[in-house]
C-alpha cells in the first residue's frame, strides 16, 4: 500500500480542471487562416568518418586483447615463473601445471631438497584466510586484510647453521636465509597422487644488517666499533601487533645483539604482493631500547601507520612510517618515514616549531604548532606534510607528558624529565628544594653529552624571554665552568632584567651550597653507632640496597645483624633518632642516604660485647643494605658470630655497633676516694653528704642522720673514683663506678631485667652536686664506658633496653642526653 501511495501516478492534464480564462477577441484576419501541418527537421546526414573510427577502436582493442594473449603464452613458454601470479586467479578446475625450472614438489620432497643443499627448513606457516568473525578485534598477524587471496598458499622459511659465541651458548644457532612462497597447483605428471604439490612462487634471500648499522643508532662515543663490517643474523620471525595493512602479507624478520650494556634489536619488514607473487624488503629497522615495530594509528587516517620506538632512557624517540604508492608494478608501495628536517610551511613560526622539535623539545613545539595551524584560514593553508609532521610532534608530546606525570622515585629523574620537555619553571622549582637539601643535583648539570645544553640554547633562541630558561643555561655553565663564568654567560643573553639577574644569583648561591656539601659527602666516613642483634632471617624485599651491589648473601661463617641506628653524622652534624625525615627511603633517594651515612667509603662496623666479668669482645660487620619505618633506620650487616648473644635485655642481650672513627675509648685515672681527698679535700667534703643520702635513698645504707666526715671516710674512703671533664667547663667531675655484686641486692642495683647490669655508675660536678646516679634516676641504664665522640666531645656510652646510646652533658638542660 505505501509503494502505491509513493508512486501514485499524476493525473492527465485532460482530467484537471482549468480555471476560466478571457480570450481576447480573434481578428479577422487570425479567423481566416488554414492550420499548416508541422515540419519535421530533416535528419543530419551522417559523417563519413564514424563508420572508420568504430573500426579503428575495435580493431585497437583486439590487437590490444591478441598482444596480451601472446605475451602472457610467450612468457608462459620461456618464463614460467613470471606468470606464475595468475594462478591464484584461476579456478581449480583449470589450473594447469606450470613448466618452471623446478617442477611442482610435495612438502616433504621440497624439505629433502633444503636439506641436501646444507640448509634447514623452518616451520611452515599457512597462509589460509579463514572468514572474519571480528575484523577489529581479531589479531591479524602477518596477514592483514589482502585484497588479493593466497588461496591454500604456505610461507616456508629457509635457515642455516651459525656460531653464535656472544650469547653463551653451547651449540649452534639458526638464522634466515631466505623466505619461499609456495601455491598449490595440479601435478599433470602425477594426476592421481594424494598428496598435495607445491609451485614456488617467490623467493627472497635474507641477509642481515652490518653491526655498523646498530653502532650509529647508539649514538655513543664510548662504543667499541670493533667488528662493524659483521653481518649479524635474522634469527626470528614475528607478526606484528596492531592493524596490519590490507595490502598484502607483512612479515617481521628479527635479530637481538649485546652491544655493552644494552641489548639492541634490529630487523627488517618484509612485504610479500600476492597479486604479482613479489617479495619486497621495505625498511631495515634496529631500536637500542629492544621494541619492535608496531602499526598503530597514529595520524587519525584509515590506514595505520608503523610505529618504532627507538627510544633510549627517559628521550622518547619514535619513527613513523606511511604507506605511499610509488609505480612499480610488482609492489607498488612504499613505508616513508615521516621527517621533520624540511619544514612543511616558509612561516618562521612553523621552522621555530620543527627547531624546538629537533632538539627534543615536543610539548613547546606542539603548543606553537598548534597555534599556528589554528591561524591558518582554510584546510588549503595546512597541507598534509604539515599534518604529518605534527602528529608526529604530538606523538613524542604525549609521551613525554606522560612521563612527566609519573610518579618517579627519584628527584633529580623528575627534573631531568621536566628539563628534557621544556618545563623550566616546574624544574627549577623541583631543583631548588633539592638544593636547600644538599644535592647538587650533579649527575644532571654535569650533562656530558650536551642534550640539556641544547636544549637550553634553542628555548633562548626560540624565545628569549625564558628567564627560568636562561637560570638554567646559567648552572649548566656554572657547573661546568664556574659561577663566574654563568653570570657572564646569563647577562650575555637578550632580554636579561635586573630582577632575572637577582633570581639567577640566588639559585646560583643554592648551587654553591649544594656543591659544598656533595664535595663532603664526597670524602665522607662513616660516623655512626646504634644496637646490634643478631637476624636469624632476612627477607629480601624488605630492604634497599646500592644499585650495582651484590645480592643479600651470607658467605661460609658469616650470620646477619640487625643494626638500629640512634645516631650519625652527615657530614655537618650529629642526628638522632627517630628519624621522622627518612620514612620515604626509595631508590632514588638511597644513594643520598647511603653517603650521608658514609658507608659509600667505609662500610664496616665494630660490633663489640661485655661479658658478665667485663671482658670486651668484637667482631667487624659490613653493612649490605637499610630501612626505615616509622622514624627507626635500621642497618643490614654481615660478620662472623659472636658467643653469648641472646635475646634478652641487659648484658648479653644488645651489642653495641659503631663505625671505628666515631668513638674512642677513655680510661681516666682511677684512684680512691681517700686519695681524691687528700688532693682536693673540699671537693670531697662538699660531694661525701650527697653520695650518703643517695645510698640512703638506694636502700644501701640504713636511713639515719648524716654522720660525720671521717665516718664517711672511713667506710667509703676505699672506693673508687675516676676524675675527667664530662660537662666541657675546663674542671672535672668525679665519676664512681660500683660493682653490682658488691651493693645490696634491690631493683635499682640489679635493674628489671631477667640478667643484672655489671656495673652502676654515680656523677658527681665539681661543685659537689650529683648530676647523674644509676642508683635512683637512671636505674634503667648502665654506662659501658666514657668515650670521645669523633664531632662531638666526651660522651657516656650507655646500655638500657632499647639498645646503645651515646649522652653528653646538655648545660641548659643540666642532664646528660644524647
Amino acid at each position: 500500500m505505501n509503494h502505491n501511495l509513493r508512486h501514485r501516478s499524476r493525473p492527465s492534464q485532460a482530467s484537471r480542471p482549468l480555471p476560466r480564462r478571457s480570450r481576447p477577441p480573434v481578428s479577422p484576419d487570425r479567423r481566416a487562416r488554414t492550420p499548416q501541418p508541422k515540419r519535421r527537421r530533416p535528419p543530419e546526414p551522417r559523417q563519413p568518418w564514424q563508420p572508420f573510427v568504430g573500426a579503428i577502436a575495435a580493431f585497437c582493442g583486439g590487437t590490444a586483447v591478441l598482444v596480451i594473449g601472446l605475451s602472457i603464452s610467450v612468457r608462459l613458454i620461456v618464463d614460467p615463473q613470471s606468470v606464475a601470479w595468475l594462478q591464484p586467479f584461476l579456478p581449480a578446475w583449470s589450473q594447469v601445471p606450470i613448466a618452471t625450472k623446478e617442477p611442482p614438489q610435495t612438502l616433504s620432497q621440497i624439505e629433502a631438497a633444503i636439506a641436501e643443499a646444507g640448509l634447514i627448513p623452518g616451520e611452515i606457516i599457512p597462509l589460509d584466510r579463514p572468514a572474519r568473525t571480528n575484523p577489529d578485534t581479531e589479531d591479524r598477524g602477518f596477514l592483514g586484510r589482502s585484497r588479493a587471496p593466497v588461496r591454500n598458499g604456505i610461507l616456508l622459511p629457509v635457515l642455516e647453521t651459525f656460531s653464535c659465541p656472544e650469547n653463551g651458548a653451547k651449540s649452534d644457532c639458526q638464522k634466515f636465509v631466505a623466505l619461499r612462497m609456495y601455491q598449490p597447483v595440479f601435478n599433470s605428471s602425477e594426476p592421481h597422487s594424494q598428496q598435495i604439490s607445491y609451485q614456488l612462487m617467490a623467493e627472497l634471500t635474507v641477509t642481515g644488517p652490518e653491526k655498523s648499522f646498530l653502532l650509529a643508532s647508539l649514538d655513543e662515543n664510548d662504543t667499541p666499533d670493533e667488528g662493524a663490517n659483521e653481518v649479524l643474523a635474522l634469527t626470528e620471525l614475528k607478526s606484528f601487533d596492531g592493524p596490519v595493512p590490507n595490502n598484502g602479507l607483512w612479515f617481521n624478520l628479527v635479530g637481538e645483539r649485546q652491544i655493552g650494556d644494552r641489548s639492541v634489536t634490529y630487523g627488517q619488514i618484509v612485504h610479500y604482493n600476492p597479486i604479482s607473487a613479489h617479495f619486497s624488503m621495505m625498511l631495515q629497522w634496529n631500536s637500542p631500547g629492544g621494541h619492535f615495530p608496531v602499526w598503530e594509528n597514529v595520524t587519525g587516517d584509515t590506514q595505520a601507520e608503523l610505529m618504532l620506538d627507538r627510544g633510549v632512557g627517559m628521550e622518547p624517540q619514535v619513527s613513523i612510517y606511511q604507506l605511499t604508492p610509488v609505480e612499480f608494478f610488482l609492489n607498488p608501495i612504499q613505508l616513508d618515514e615521516i621527517s621533520l628536517r624540511e619544514p612543511a610551511l616558509s612561516a618562521q613560526g612553523y621552522k621555530d616549531a620543527l627547531l624546538l622539535a629537533n632538539n627534543g623539545l615536543w610539548t613547546p613545539a606542539g603548543q606553537l604548532m598548534e597555534a599556528i595551524k589554528r591561524d591558518r584560514l582554510t584546510p588549503e593553508d595546512w597541507p598534509a606534510t604539515a599534518q604529518a609532521q605534527l602528529d608526529l610532534i604530538r606523538y613524542h608530546a604525549t609521551i613525554a607528558q606522560k612521563q612527566a606525570r609519573a610518579d618517579w622515585p627519584n628527584p633529580t629523574d623528575k627534573i631531568r624529565i621536566a628539563l628534557l620537555d621544556g618545563a623550566w619553571k616546574q624544574a627549577l622549582d623541583l631543583s631548588e628544594s633539592q638544593f636547600k637539601q644538599g644535592d647538587r643535583l650533579s649527575s644532571l648539570l654535569e650533562d656530558p653529552r650536551q642534550r640539556l645544553w641544547q636544549r637550553v640554547e634553542t628555548a633562548v633562541r626560540v624565545n628569549p624571554a625564558q628567564t627560568e630558561a636562561k637560570i638554567w643555561g646559567t648552572l649548566l655553565v656554572a657547573a661546568r665552568e664556574g659561577e663566574a663564568a654563568g653570570i657572564s654567560w646569563f647577562d650575555a643573553q637578550p632580554q636579561a632584567t635586573p630582577e632575572s639577574r637577582d633570581r639567577a644569583l640566588q639559585v646560583l648561591e643554592l648551587y654553591g651550597k649544594a656543591a659544598a656539601y656533595a664535595e663532603n659527602l664526597r670524602y665522607h666516613r662513616s660516623q655512626l653507632f646504634g644496637s646490634a642483634t643478631v637476624l636469624t632471617a632476612t627477607q629480601p624485599g624488605e630492604w634497599l640496597k646500592p644499585a650495582n651491589t651484590a645480592s643479600l648473601e651470607l658467605l661460609p661463617g658469616e650470620i646477619w645483624y640487625r643494626i638500629r641506628l640512634r645516631g650519625f653524622h652527615d657530614s655537618l652534624g650529629w642526628r638522632q633518632a627517630p628519624f621522622t625525615d627518612l620514612d620515604r627511603i626509595n631508590p632514588g633517594t638511597l644513594e643520598t642516604l647511603w653517603q650521608e651515612l658514609g658507608l659509600h667509603t667505609d662500610p664496616d662496623l665494630v660490633v663489640a660485647l661485655w661479658g658478665s666479668n667485663g671482658e670486651q669482645q668484637s667482631t667487624i660487620a659490613t653493612v649490605k643494605a637499610v630501612r626505615a619505618n616509622d622514624g627507626e633506620l635500621t642497618l643490614l650487616a654481615a660478620g662472623s658470630p659472636l658467643s653469648g648473644m641472646g635475646t634478652g635485655r641487659g648484658s648479653g642481650s644488645n651489642a653495641l655497633a659503631f663505625s671505628s672513627s666515631v668513638i674512642e675509648w677513655r680510661s681516666p685515672e682511677t684512684q680512691t676516694l681517700a686519695q681524691l681527698y687528700q688532693s682536693d679535700p673540699e671537693w670531697v667534703r662538699t660531694l661525701l653528704p650527697t653520695l650518703w643520702v643517695e645510698l640512703q635513698s638506694a636502700g644501701q645504707l640504713p636511713p639515719q642522720a648524716v654522720p660525720s666526715l671521717e665516718q664517711m671516710l672511713k667506710q667509703l674512703g676505699g672506693w673508687l673514683v675516676q676524675s675527667i671533664d664530662l660537662t666541657a667547663n675546663g674542671w672535672p667531675e668525679a665519676v664512681f663506678t660500683l660493682r653490682s655484686d658488691a651493693l645490696l641486692p634491690s631493683s635499682t642495683v640489679s635493674g628489671t631485667g631477667t640478667t643484672p647490669y655489671r656495673t652502676r655508675t654515680i656523677v658527681f660536678d665539681d661543685k659537689g652536686t650529683l648530676i647523674y646516679s644509676e642508683l635512683t634516676t637512671a636505674a634503667q641504664q648502665a654506662v659501658t664506658g666514657i668515650a670521645e665522640v669523633a664531632r662531638g666531645g666526651l660522651a657516656l656510652v650507655v646500655e638500657s633496653p632499647d639498645g646503645y646510646t651515646l649522652q653528653r652533658w646538655s648545660s641548659s638542660r643540666e642532664r646528660f642526653e644524647f
